[in-house]
């Protein structure tokens, strides 16, 4: 068994449907936004689909998958990692909430710094620590819809400061040099692009009545790819001159996207050498892909301290908005339930004992939460100093 990557590179639009309801006069007059990158709930359908028809499988004759390739409910002995974005072959990853930007018009740049857990203080949470803002910095904010490099990732995991860089690519301008510093704006990435549609009649084609409807698509950089690690199966079901160059439909609308095998391993950030002061060891826990929790009370006991998963002492945490995801149950035809995820570049901060560094090496790129075969909870561990 041998992980390998595909690569889907757009050929048009996309469009990956948010959870907000999309039914006759629900919505608002803005139209049904798109999520990007797709969430795997979209992404494995379209693998186990092209990995099926490998195997012989035709739909509509056959009942059900290979047994490899799960059912409707699993994947079988299917093990997916992402998905990943990637600029120009280079592996981008979500921001860490706890970064933060300065946008100084004097200076004409931009300055970057960290949150770190501030003085305890008594709130609706109990007496807690909560994450502050640097002293003297007024009006920086979370460096949300970013990405960074697989070297300024290394670097902030290893408690160090981005670098203020003029050049950094703006709204509008080519990402085809990804600026020094290592830091891309989505809108650098991809663009959307509104789009009114109306529903018609099989038979005659004619124009439905009261059926029009506004989306709005995604339309990626060509030198932007969306990637998921592969693995669980034998190689030669995804053997490179099997799926070369195809050309498959992805999302909604059945755009079309060019689907590559790359025939090697997905890189991450290394971890940074974790030390103690005064037998505690500082860490940090950053997901980058969205993880998935359970139930509301899982859910929420998960924000609060990432238990039972990680078992040290939380001490504070920047953690997005959880985002509702479903999906589309085809065998039954109808939408999924929804599901609650916390969103990637979520960060716990952590303190342990020094026996614990061994340990914690061993999580660095490796899952929690549930549903893991799906991708779902990486995480990545970094360090942080009570300055």
């Amino acid at each position: 068994m041998t992980a390998v990557q595909w690569q889907f590179e757009a050929l048009d639009t996309y469009f990956f449907r948010e959870a907000a309801p999309f039914h006759a006069g629900e919505g608002g007059q803005g139209g049904q936004s798109s999520i990007f990158p797709p969430m795997m709930s979209t992404l494995q359908g379209v693998i186990r689909y092209q990995l099926a028809l490998s195997q012989g499988w035709r739909p509509g004759v056959d009942n059900s998958l290979p047994s490899e390739l799960g059912d409707i409910n699993h994947l079988g002995n299917l093990r997916l990692s992402g998905p990943y974005l990637y600029c120009n072959k280079e592996l981008l990853l979500p921001a860490p909430l706890f970064l933060l930007r300065l946008h100084d018009e004097g200076k004409n740049g931009k300055g970057y710094y960290r949150l770190l857990p501030g003085d305890p203080v008594s709130c609706d949470l109990g007496r807690v620590r909560l994450p502050v803002m640097p002293d003297g910095v007024r009006g920086a904010k979370p460096l949300d819809n970013y990405w960074l490099t697989l070297s300024a990732l290394e670097k902030v995991l290893a408690g160090g400061f981005l670098e203020d860089d003029g050049s950094a690519a703006g709204a509008g301008q080519s990402v085809a040099n990804i600026p020094a510093n290592g830091v891309v704006g989505s809108d650098q990435l991809w663009k959307s692009e509104p789009k009114v549609g109306i529903g018609r009649e099989k038979d005659t084609r004619s124009a439905k009545d009261k059926n029009i409807y506004a989306i709005n698509m995604i339309r990626p950089k060509k030198e932007v790819s969306v990637v998921v690690g592969v693995d669980g199966i034998p190689k030669e079901w995804s053997i490179a001159e099997n799926f070369r160059n195809k050309i498959v439909n992805l999302g909604g609308e059945g755009k079309l996207a060019k689907l590559d095998i790359l025939e090697q391993l997905i890189e991450l950030p290394a971890m940074p050498e974790l030390t103690s002061v005064k037998g505690k060891v500082r860490f940090t826990v950053t997901l980058i892909t969205p993880g998935y929790f359970g139930n509301q009370e899982q859910t929420r006991n998960a924000i609060m301290n990432l238990k039972p998963w990680i078992n040290q002492t939380c001490v504070t945490a920047c953690v997005g908005k959880v985002r509702q995801i479903g999906g589309w149950d085809l065998s039954n035809d109808r939408p999924r339930p929804l599901r609650s995820f916390i969103p990637a570049g979520s960060t716990w901060f952590f303190e342990g004992v020094e026996a614990d560094i061994n340990g914690l090496a061993k999580l660095h790129g490796q899952y929690i939460g549930e549903s893991n075969a799906y991708g779902y909870g990486q995480i990545l561990v970094g360090r942080w100093e009570d300055k």
